[in-house]
């Protein structure tokens, strides 16, 4: 699929994101047949993430993530969905960024990274 894109140099970084999911999640994922026309709300939550990620809205994105992973695995994701971000950029693809805000996103627990904390604290 990647390939299709343009972007197949964004699979690595995809399998990275995939396993810190895996290995992290703090709760079940409703994830959707791909036979399915709609869809679910954690799939919408991880698009979001790739093109908050890719806009640049870093903090928005770590947000969202951090409602399905602890801070160590949220901050692994992230950098993932920024690296997709970029590689699918460089191909010509771009994901409409989601209006709004973080706000409402719950927090699995653990601290927030000292990479993100500056944006918190500024």
């Amino acid at each position: 699929m990647l390939g299709q894109l343009g972007a197949p140099a964004a699979a690595p970084h995809l399998q990275s994101l995939m396993l810190a999911l895996v290995h992290g999640t703090t709760r079940e994922l409703h994830v959707l047949c791909v036979c399915q026309t709609e869809v679910a709300a954690d799939e919408r939550a991880l698009l979001d993430v790739l093109s908050l990620a890719q806009a640049g809205r870093s903090l928005h994105a770590f947000l969202a993530l951090r409602s399905i992973l602890p801070a160590g695995d949220a901050g692994a994701a992230l950098h993932s969905a920024e690296e997709i971000g970029a590689v699918l950029a460089q191909a010509g693809r771009f994901l409409p960024a989601p209006d709004g805000d973080a706000r409402g996103f719950a927090w699995a627990p653990g601290p927030l990274p000292t990479r993100l904390a500056h944006y918190v604290l500024h």
